[in-house]
């Protein structure tokens, strides 16, 4: 019995007590590992979150985000707080509902700009970008989009820059500014070739042939159509294929070539057909 209290003296005297003990004389090593738990578990939902979001489980993403989101909130951590807020919007864009996309990812710019977060911020401001582009309101897009490109630049983001150059070739070009379009196009066209997109390079001589079809200069449509078509071959994407043929014909119709028109949709009409693209058909 004398022993079992002097070895339970001498545990107190030196310190070896229990994890209360140990608390109690240092409130701040608690405090702590309670703020560093919280983190570790904030950003496994937010990677929890992401892996469902890939998955399509938008409903348990969306839970995942909001836990994580109280979490870094209890933390008080801005950054989480908006990557998370972007996110959420991300969710209700896939869900159809833009208004309250909008709402999350304006939140998410506000933090952004609070703690001078450059990276964040060019997200946002994209995804407000897209968001207007589905909306049609072109005005927006512009607005945003204009921002987020002088930030892909400052970054030195190359496909950021080229993923905003044509958002605002579509833009200038749906409010009936061609030569702007054309411009924007133009410059969007170099980081692609620069970066060896070949799909958004098709993609990108499609558009500029409709608005030089859409001027009325139908040499200018049928040359960029011609080199849309000649890459959809290399990379057999017979959906851009079908599209530079359809285009094509448009474009002899309108220059009064019909025997050529008819041979151009006559190709596309099989293409249709093998793809199973009714609406083409």
């Amino acid at each position: 019995m004398r022993s079992h209290f002097i070895t339970s003296a001498l545990t107190i005297a030196l310190g070896l007590a229990t994890p209360i003990a140990l608390t109690i004389g240092f409130p701040e090593v608690a405090v702590a590992q309670t703020v560093d738990q919280r983190k570790v578990e904030a950003d496994r939902l937010r990677q929890q979150g992401r892996e469902q979001f890939q998955s399509n489980q938008l409903e348990a993403a969306s839970q995942s985000w909001q836990q994580a989101l109280q979490l870094y909130r209890e933390i008080n951590d801005r950054q989480g707080e908006g990557r998370i807020f972007n996110n959420l919007g991300l969710i209700y864009k896939a869900l159809s509902d833009s208004s309250k996309a909008i709402e999350f990812y304006e939140k998410s710019l506000l933090i952004s700009r609070e703690i001078s977060d450059r990276f964040l911020e060019r997200i946002v401001l994209s995804n407000l970008g897209n968001i207007y582009q589905s909306l049609d309101n072109y005005s927006k897009v512009i607005n945003y989009q204009e921002q987020s490109l002088a930030i892909f630049r400052e970054l030195k983001d190359r496909e950021g820059e080229g993923n905003a150059l044509e958002s605002l070739g579509l833009a200038y070009h749906a409010l009936g500014d061609d030569a702007k379009g054309i411009d924007y196009y133009e410059q969007y066209l170099a980081i692609v070739r620069e970066l060896k997109d070949k799909k958004g390079e098709g993609n990108t001589l499609g558009n500029l042939g409709r608005i030089y079809f859409a001027l009325g200069n139908y040499a200018k449509a049928i040359e960029y159509q011609e080199r849309l078509l000649a890459i959809s071959r290399e990379i057999k994407n017979r959906k851009g294929e079908g599209n530079a043929l359809e285009s094509l014909g448009l474009a002899y119709w309108s220059l009064g070539n019909y025997a050529k028109a008819i041979e151009y949709q006559e190709r596309r009409l099989v293409i249709a057909r093998e793809i199973k693209d009714r609406k083409g058909e």
